[in-house]
């Protein structure tokens, strides 16, 4: 089966049908799937086709260094925004233990003037009512 693909507008493969066959943008299937072909001697006869397919060859060797610069570009940024993430983790959890003693530090200060407050209202009014008496 040889299925005839070409790539359409917005960059995606579409299928082709018997009146596109000779579009120069054209690919078989045959010619993507196959790296090496075995190709007989008899079927690269002539120079230029020779030079077709050996740039044919040198093009989709381009585009998968291509692929492959564009994969450790994403890996890298994959891993830094995953660092960066890290380090956020780690700051927000310090300044989280920081809220922490500072939230426990005001609770005993209030607690503190809230004890001290009372016992100086309850001193005050004992005083003053033993001095009535």
């Amino acid at each position: 089966m040889n299925c005839t693909c070409s790539p359409g507008p917005s960059g995606n493969f579409q299928e082709l049908d018997d009146t596109d066959l000779n579009s120069p943008n054209a690919i078989t299937v045959n010619e993507v799937s196959n790296d090496h072909p075995t190709e007989s001697a008899s079927s690269l006869s002539s120079a230029p086709e020779a030079e077709a397919a050996e740039q044919i060859g040198r093009e989709k060797k381009h585009v998968l260094v291509d692929i492959r610069n564009l994969l450790q570009s994403v890996v890298q940024s994959m891993t830094r925004q995953r660092r960066q993430k890290e380090t956020d983790q780690r700051l927000m959890n310090d300044w989280l233990l920081a809220a922490a003693v500072i939230d426990r530090l005001f609770f005993i200060l209030v607690l503190l003037f809230f004890i001290g407050g009372s016992l100086a209202f309850i001193l005050l009014f004992l005083v003053v009512r033993a001095a009535n008496s």
